[in-house]
């Protein structure tokens, strides 16, 4: 019979491996999610889940798409004096481009509420950015204010009449303000 050395007690030639195992299973992410930090940058990777228009989720975590705003899912806009559902056509549209789809999507910021603001891509580093194309088909507009990437899109989008450009709308942001306000721009 073997005896135990001081030490081992209660160790066996199963417990390395247990505990190697039990770490993998701890630390690691879900398969759809990939998680890598450098300093303060953190990049998601996996089937995104349209929220709406500028909104996704990876696994647990949420995103703003940076530098863009689309119209809320319940945000009306005129086209041919009659309204139409500008918000959820935007949300459709989203989904109809990232349609199972990969994407890599870089936090870039927070913003003063904490939420993430993301660069997402589709089709690998050398794609398409998701925040751009989004513009470029007139579905949400650049926000100047956070940076000027997506200006240039924004004015193909507009000459084109496409999206949100075929029609008149509030601004998402002049629209949000008015509700916070008690004031119904629809």
């Amino acid at each position: 019979m073997h005896r135990q050395k001081r030490g081992e007690l209660g160790q066996s030639r199963f417990a390395k491996p247990l505990i190697l195992l039990t770490l993998i299973v701890v630390f690691l992410a879900p398969a759809d999610l990939v998680a890598q930090s450098s300093q303060t940058l953190r990049v998601f990777e996996g089937k995104a889940r349209i929220v709406d228009g500028d909104t996704l989720e990876i696994g647990i975590q949420r995103f703003d798409l940076h530098g863009i705003d689309a119209p809320e899912p319940n945000q009306l806009c005129e086209r041919d004096g009659r309204q139409w559902r500008c918000g959820m056509e935007a949300t459709y549209a989203m989904a109809a481009l990232l349609e199972a789809r990969w994407v890599t999507c870089r936090q870039r910021a927070l913003d003063a509420a904490g939420s993430s603001l993301a660069e997402c891509r589709f089709g690998g580093p050398k794609g398409f950015s998701v925040n751009q194309e989004f513009v470029r088909q007139g579905w949400a507009l650049a926000v100047p204010a956070h940076t000027d990437e997506y200006g240039a899109a924004e004015q193909t989008a507009k000459a084109a009449r496409r999206g949100l450009w075929s029609g008149t709308f509030v601004t998402p942001w002049d629209w949000r303000r008015a509700r916070q306000e008690g004031t119904n721009v629809n």
